[in-house]
């Protein structure tokens, strides 16, 4: 999904429309296309799941209540609530702790490379400040932490660490049903930050900002 912010005359796409629009689609997900004549179906009810989720666990965090997800829950997929119950069992069985202040998708833009975005959550863990963002995919991806690059700019590279954690609440990709977590040291976020800077260079240079406007026909202000 496309998201571009204007504000004061200026145009700021999201951490993930740039990285939609600069990285190559991975050639896995290339050939389930080719292979899935439904697969924008599945997407939607994938990008669906991923909403839901995302609010159920991230409210209960938030020091403030979230915009509701604008979803016709009358339409949903039979399973949908169930699935949305075992992201939340297994958010809880890993028992974090997380401490004070946090930030829940908090919007922040950073003005020198012109994008923006809603990080899920940053907050000490154990005393560790950390940049946590919650996936429903089966596996961790590339451009996944290319987006902990780009949130971590956002956040001034203040975050000492990532956490990428996957709620993936089918047996076939998940046979335990359990979390996966992936922690990135600074070290490595703070290079993923400098390939997303490279990457918001390229957008930019490109003027996709308006060409995705143009194909769209909306904004986000």
């Amino acid at each position: 999904m496309v998201h571009i912010y204007k504000l004061d005359n200026e145009y700021y796409p999201s951490v993930t429309t740039i990285i939609g629009e600069i990285l190559e689609e991975p050639v896995g997900l290339v050939k389930w296309k080719q292979n899935n004549v439904d697969w924008e179906k599945q997407s939607n009810r994938s990008a669906i799941l991923g909403t839901l989720a995302h609010y159920r666990i991230l409210n209960s965090l938030a020091p403030q209540t979230l915009e509701t997800p604008d979803i016709p829950f009358d339409k949903l997929p039979y399973d949908t609530l169930k699935m949305v119950d075992l992201c939340q069992i297994m958010w809880d069985e890993l028992d974090l702790e997380i401490g004070y202040p946090r930030k829940v998708e908090k919007f922040a833009i950073n003005a020198e490379y012109r994008f923006a975005g809603k990080p899920d959550l940053v907050a000490p863990i154990k005393g560790v400040y950390t940049l946590v963002d919650l996936k429903t995919s089966r596996e961790v991806r590339e451009s996944h932490k290319l987006q902990m690059g780009g949130y971590s700019v956002l956040l001034e590279k203040t975050p000492e660490r990532a956490i990428l954690v996957s709620l993936h609440p089918h047996e076939r990709g998940n046979a335990h049903l359990r979390a996966h977590m992936v922690v990135m040291p600074r070290r490595e976020l703070d290079e993923y930050a400098d390939r997303f800077i490279e990457m918001a260079k390229e957008f930019h240079k490109r003027n996709l900002a308006e060409k995705l406007i143009k194909e769209n026909g909306i904004t986000y202000g």
